[in-house]
């Protein structure tokens, strides 16, 4: 059976869920985490977390645990209590996606980011040339949604 990195029945000694903030602006980003070291100078794993630690630096960051959990299964039911879609349309938070696990909302900030970021990709020439020829010319591949998509449609 295939594990993967994110699987909600893995524990570890420690499962909680945390709170980091910027010292700088205020901002916040929660999340849960597991280790069996508390001081493994986990801070979260949100990109904008990660470009907020880049521009201001590690040092103006500081991490809360805001609660322990048995199973860091608790710990994500608990991430999807908080970080709902109120939160994440906060302007105060670095979150941009509904905590817990499974499928996720983005927040309509990321969301727009994430077009705008695709239009910019597609006005490049050489983008579209390697896209077509990896999507639309592409026979094989074409035959293979095809059928996948009749099969789904009978089912």
């Amino acid at each position: 059976m295939k594990t993967y990195p994110n699987d909600p029945l893995i524990n570890r000694k420690y499962n909680y869920l945390y709170k980091t903030t910027n010292k700088i602006n205020g901002k916040i980003y929660m999340g849960v985490h597991r280790t069996d070291n508390l001081n493994d100078g986990y801070l979260g794993s949100g990109i904008l977390l990660k470009r907020a630690i880049d521009k201001y630096g590690i040092e103006n960051f500081s991490k809360d645990i805001i609660e322990f959990f048995d199973t860091y299964k608790d710990a994500l039911n608990a991430e999807k209590k908080i970080i709902n879609e109120k939160f994440i349309e906060r302007d105060d938070v670095y979150n941009c996606k509904e905590g817990g696990f499974g499928n996720c909302k983005w927040s309509s900030k990321q969301l727009k980011r994430l077009s705008i970021a695709a239009k910019k990709r597609w006005e490049n020439i050489d983008y579209k040339i390697k896209m077509k020829e990896k999507c639309y010319d592409n026979p094989e591949r074409n035959l293979k949604i095809s059928k996948a998509v009749k099969t789904w449609i009978k089912k």
